[in-house]
C-alpha cells in the first residue's frame, strides 16, 4: 500500500508543478486593468429626481462612454426589446438582472450605464428612460 502511495505521489506532484507553471503563465498574459472613459453622479433620491446624497440614501449612477463603451455593447450582444426606444433607431443591449446597459445610438454613439445603492449594495438602474 505505501509502495502505491509513493507511485502516486510523484506523478501528483508533477501534476501540482505543472499546474502551478500553468497557472503562473496565464497570470502573466492576463489582461491588465484598462483606464475606463466616463461619468459617475453620486445621488440620494431617485435617478430621474435626484437629490443631494444623505448617510442613508446614497447611490451611484456611472455612465461609461466611447470606444470603451462600443466594447461592451459588443461584448453583451444580443439587441433586447426596449419600450423607451422602440421604433427609434436605437439599439439595446442589457443584462437587466444586474442593471447594467448598453445603447446604440443612429449616428453610432455609444454609452453604458450602471448603477448602485452604496447603502445596501445591490445594483438600480444607472440611467432613466
Amino acid at each position: 500500500m505505501i509502495r502505491l502511495l509513493m507511485l502516486l505521489a510523484v506523478p501528483l506532484s508533477s501534476l501540482l508543478v505543472s499546474a502551478t507553471s500553468i497557472a503562473r503563465d496565464d497570470l502573466e498574459h492576463a489582461p491588465d486593468y484598462q483606464p475606463l472613459s466616463g461619468v459617475y453622479k453620486l445621488y440620494g433620491g431617485e435617478l430621474s429626481d435626484p437629490v443631494p446624497p444623505t448617510r442613508k440614501d446614497q447611490k451611484l449612477a456611472i455612465g461609461i462612454e466611447g470606444e470603451d463603451a462600443r466594447r461592451l455593447f459588443e461584448a453583451i450582444g444580443p439587441d433586447i426589446r426596449d419600450a423607451c426606444t422602440e421604433g427609434t433607431g436605437i439599439r439595446v443591449r442589457a443584462r437587466r438582472s444586474s442593471q447594467f446597459e448598453c445603447i446604440r445610438w443612429e449616428d453610432g454613439q455609444y454609452r453604458c450605464s450602471l448603477g448602485i445603492d452604496l447603502n445596501s449594495g445591490k445594483p438600480i438602474p444607472g440611467s432613466t428612460c
